[in-house]
């Protein structure tokens, strides 16, 4: 190599680079055959040059090749320590199946049904993707039947019968998959046309894994699911949504031994049969209007302390006249349900939210209730106005002063007097959330409701009587108007050392972080009384 260079360099002698300079700048012409010499000599170099740069230009392709070769497997003996392959297969199973679950929560949550969407969930393709990893991934993807337990099907699904036998097929294979796992099913039907009716018979062919059905669909899709009836060993979790006209009945679920959460729509009241409410947990009626409150309510009188019920309605269609005053001529009822959740949907105004709650407070006697909890699904922009004569007389008709245990008032807009008020009458709460307020994009209440004087009275003294003396946790949240200090006396004066430990969550509004941080000195003591088991506390990231 080193000669090949020098012969490069001693191409020309010192002499005749001069020459040939020398005469460049001057007007002597070298004779033709003095030229054609040099020019045939510098030629032979070149090419010479030319030869060997193509010997090592293959020279270095064959060494990055060869380089190449040595990379992979230098990564694939790496990827022999990696810690994933020593995870056991049930923890990579539990792995997938979070990356399954995140994919069809996403897709749901977008209201993604259209036909190329539903058939990757059919397919079950985020599974699919991870079984093209490796033969382990493969394995284990498609022979753990947990990944294959969630069927959703939406009617967009068969358009044609072309792509109904595609779809059919992938069902097929999917419970096929599932093996005899336990099955969630989500049927959904938004389409002028009726659900295929093969794909519903060959889930009802699966009945007996059924542990959790939801039905967003027309009831008169259902009747390819006659099967059903009676087959049905374990099923937890019933919802139906009821989507277009009909009268018809549906007593498809009437004998479901374990069913225990059991939700329908509002034009299904009445009209579905289920097991005896004794046997059901957990009780909903959604999509409700305003002029369903009386029947809703009604339904409350058949129910006991083990049942948890929750009405979620509309207020407005946004039709009627604002000032039009709802006409809510809800019957009394009694019940001795054991716990309620008031959920409105949509937006409303402000005086016939105020009408409504004022009018299922006085329609009700709940002499059982245990938990109480009030929603809003457009709050901050839509507040519960709050109806504090009639909460204390259905508290007094109620008895609630002796087994109300839990108040979450987190959505409603209630003053500090009238939460003072109503503490002073609840001695038995032993749960409560209540939250300052801010008004978001000019709608909503700007309230402060958390403050040094809500603080004190609930804060126990040896010489005097404080509010809700059985308090075993306090979530606010709050713009922090309240003195630090006084927030940790509170929590202070709750300890029972070596009893039951205090439970206080603290989550801020935008509007407190912006005024202040909350003081280091109470945020340390705070820390060390969760280091010692005291306290059950998570602190703001911020503090």
């Amino acid at each position: 190599m080193a000669t090949t260079s020098e012969s490069v360099v001693s191409a020309l002698s010192p002499s005749q680079e001069r020459l040939i300079r020398d005469t460049l700048r001057s007007h002597y012409e070298l004779p033709a055959g003095q030229i054609a010499s040099l020019l045939s000599s510098l030629s032979d170099q070149l090419s010479k040059c030319d030869e060997e740069v193509a010997k090592l230009e293959r020279r270095i392709t064959e060494i990055n090749a060869h380089r190449a070769v040595l990379l992979g497997q230098y990564h694939d003996c790496k990827a022999l320590l990696a810690p994933a392959r020593r995870l056991p297969p049930e923890i990579l199973g539990e792995i997938f199946a979070l990356t399954s679950d995140s994919a069809s929560t996403s897709a749901s949550a977008n209201g993604n049904f259209n036909y190329a969407a539903s058939l990757e969930r059919i397919a079950n393709s985020s599974i699919l993707a991870l079984s093209q990893v490796c033969a382990r991934w493969h394995d284990i993807a498609l022979g753990t039947p947990a990944l294959w337990s969630k069927v959703e099907l939406d009617a967009v699904l068969w358009p044609s019968p072309d792509t109904a036998k595609n779809a059919m097929s992938l069902l097929q294979v999917f419970l096929s998959r599932g093996g005899n796992v336990p099955l969630s099913i989500l049927i959904t039907n938004n389409t002028d046309m009726p659900f295929h009716g093969p794909a519903l018979q060959l889930l009802a062919q699966h009945s007996l894994r059924w542990r959790s059905a939801t039905f967003k669909c027309p009831m008169a899709d259902l009747r390819h699911l006659a099967p059903v009836n009676g087959n049905l060993p374990i099923l937890e979790t019933l919802e139906i949504i009821h989507l277009g006209e009909g009268a018809e009945t549906l007593s498809l679920f009437e004998v479901a031994p374990r069913l225990r959460h059991f939700t329908v729509g509002a034009t299904l009241l009445g009209r579905v049969s289920t097991p005896p409410v004794h046997q059901l947990s957990q009780i909903g009626l959604v999509d409700l209007a305003s002029t369903d409150l009386p029947s809703t309510v009604s339904t409350m009188a058949h129910m006991s302390d083990t049942n948890s019920f929750c009405m979620r309605f509309y207020l407005d269609d946004w039709i009627s006249s604002r000032s039009n005053a709802l006409r809510l001529d809800i019957p009394h009822t009694s019940s001795d349900v054991g716990r309620l959740s008031i959920e409105l949907v949509g937006e409303f105004y402000r005086h016939h939210c105020q009408q409504a709650l004022a009018a299922i407070f006085t329609g009700l006697t709940l002499s059982s209730l245990q938990a109480l909890t009030f929603r809003s699904n457009e709050y901050p922009h839509f507040p519960i106005l709050w109806s504090q004569p009639q909460f204390l007389a259905l508290g007094a008709r109620s008895g609630f002063e002796g087994h109300l245990h839990s108040l979450d008032l987190f959505h409603v807009q209630i003053t500090e007097t009238q939460l003072l008020q109503c503490l002073s009458v609840l001695p038995a709460l032993m749960h409560l959330a209540v939250a300052d307020h801010e008004r978001a994009r000019g709608r909503g209440a700007n309230l402060v409701v958390i403050s040094d004087s809500l603080l004190e009275a609930l804060t126990r003294t040896p010489d005097a009587p404080c509010l809700v003396p059985h308090l075993e946790s306090l979530h606010i949240r709050s713009r922090l108007r309240f003195t630090d200090d006084v927030y940790l006396a509170m929590v202070v004066s709750r300890l029972e050392p070596g009893g039951r430990r205090f439970k206080s969550l603290v989550e801020m509004l935008p509007q407190g972080v912006d005024c202040r941080h909350f003081d280091p000195g109470a945020v340390t003591r705070l820390r060390e009384l969760v280091a010692c088991g005291d306290l059950e506390m998570s602190l703001p990231a911020s503090w």
